[in-house]
């Protein structure tokens, strides 16, 4: 009888053992298809050189800011930044310089925002801000506040931004986006490193305007 208890407590632990190995391997392979998940959806969402969201990402997040808008009357500013002559550094120094210094610009942006905000790169030298809960008068300030920074860089070797901006107010995703882009325009259109925004139908050079 003790015999047969001891063959059936053997085959117990046994048993138990077995399924501790599968329950790890379980857990592992979880861990590692959880990381996988990660892995595609950053690289779906995320540009390659910058680690910024693109414009997949920007789709998705301007659309909750608009609807947030219209259920609770939340503002959002949009910022698009231009580095100037970016074409020229890239044709004199080569593109090993450029994406040195669009990966320092970009660590530029995310260092200096607050976490609710949102950057994008939104092509070649071009970037988008988003900024949550925030009046014209705040994304001035912000904007002058990364002109500065991006100025005094010492990795960017006095490069420039030019900035154009507005708030939104009820357009449409391609709405909102031709404003800041004409905003940018009218930057680099005025001598460039400057900061233009959008304002009851007009735009401005927000050193000028009062």
């Amino acid at each position: 009888m003790l015999e047969e208890y001891k063959k059936i407590l053997d085959e117990y632990y046994k048993l138990i053992s077995i399924a501790d190995i599968q329950d790890n391997y379980l857990f592992e392979l979880k861990k590692k298809l959880e990381r996988k998940n990660i892995y595609l959806k950053n690289l779906s969402e995320k540009d390659k050189l910058t680690g910024l969201y693109n414009r997949l990402k920007f789709d998705e997040i301007i659309n909750y800011q608009i609807d947030l808008y219209k259920r609770e009357g939340r503002k959002f500013s949009l910022i698009m930044m231009d580095l100037d002559n970016f074409k020229e550094i890239n044709d004199t120094f080569g593109h090993n310089i450029g994406d040195k210094i669009l990966m320092e610009f970009s660590n530029i942006l995310r260092k200096n925002l607050r976490k609710i905000d949102f950057v994008f790169r939104w092509g070649g030298d071009e970037f988008l801000i988003i900024l949550p809960n925030t009046n014209l008068k705040s994304a001035i300030k912000v904007a002058h506040k990364l002109k500065k920074i991006i100025l005094l860089d010492e990795n960017l070797k006095n490069i420039t931004a030019s900035i154009g901006l507005t708030v939104y107010s009820g357009e449409n995703i391609d709405e909102i986006i031709n404003i800041a882009d004409t905003a940018l325009y009218n930057s680099k259109n005025s001598g460039r490193n400057k900061i233009f925004f959008y304002q009851r139908g007009e735009f401005f050079e927000s050193e000028k305007h009062s």
